[in-house]
Formats: C-alpha cells, sequence, structure tokens
C-alpha cells in the first residue's frame, strides 16, 4: 500500500474514532428529597435524600456520589423540583474528570418562617460523556 493510502486510512480511522467517542449518551439518577419541618430535630439515613426533622431556620447536608470510569469527561446537571426545591442548594453543573470521583453536595436550608410539615422532591442528575470537556 502507498502512503498516501495509509494516512488517508489513518485519517479515516481517526474520524470514526472521535465519532464513537463523541456519541451523546445521557444517564439520568433521581433521587427523592423528603424534609419535615417541625419542632424537634431528628437523622435518617436511607438511599434518597432524607433529611428527616429540621427546625425552621436550621439546615443540613446530604452527598451525592459521583465517579466517572469512562476515558471522557462527564458533564453532570442537576435540577431539583417540588415544593421543598426553593430551600435546595447545589452546583447545577460540574464536569467530572475521566477515571475520578466527585461528591455532590445537596443543602437543605429551611426559612426561619418555615411553616411545619412534610415538604418533598426530586433531585434528578444527569450525566453526560463529553468530548473535549463539553
Amino acid at each position: 500500500m502507498s502512503r498516501a493510502v495509509l494516512l488517508t486510512l489513518f485519517f479515516l480511522a481517526g474520524i470514526l474514532l472521535m465519532v464513537f467517542l463523541s456519541t451523546i449518551r445521557e444517564e439520568k439518577l433521581a433521587f427523592e428529597v423528603v424534609l419535615e419541618v417541625s419542632d424537634s430535630v431528628s437523622l435518617s439515613t436511607t438511599p434518597d435524600l432524607d433529611f428527616g426533622r429540621l427546625r425552621p431556620g436550621d439546615s443540613g447536608t446530604k452527598y451525592i456520589s459521583f465517579r466517572n470510569n469512562f476515558i471522557l469527561p462527564v458533564k453532570l446537571s442537576v435540577t431539583a423540583s417540588g415544593n421543598v426545591s426553593r430551600w435546595l442548594r447545589f452546583e447545577k453543573e460540574s464536569v467530572v474528570p475521566p477515571f475520578s470521583e466527585v461528591k455532590i453536595a445537596i443543602r437543605v436550608v429551611v426559612p426561619a418562617n418555615a411553616t411545619k410539615g412534610v415538604y418533598r422532591g426530586r433531585i434528578v442528575v444527569r450525566a453526560r460523556r463529553c468530548l473535549f470537556g463539553w
């Protein structure tokens, strides 16, 4: 084979590899969020983001761990919904480098004038492989 043919084949193989690696693949993880506002405090350990009982003016933090076992960076997008969502604080977007782990802090801040009751919501984390960090 001539040198020009080999270079062309390597070039085409590189393009195919880039297309394969940049294939958009998005995964979605959902976590239920529960918080009870009351006069007493209690903690909870469940697979979901159960903040237990907190008093008005209190706050609490839970963590979601995410490990990227892929050779490309993964972009995380976090959204919240439900009647507790306006009290939640978190980083909305981040990029996880290849073969690394991050912890996403989900913090709830109960307003001092919050009405007692049970508040619910959902945190959705979307993970998307990205080429060149985007």
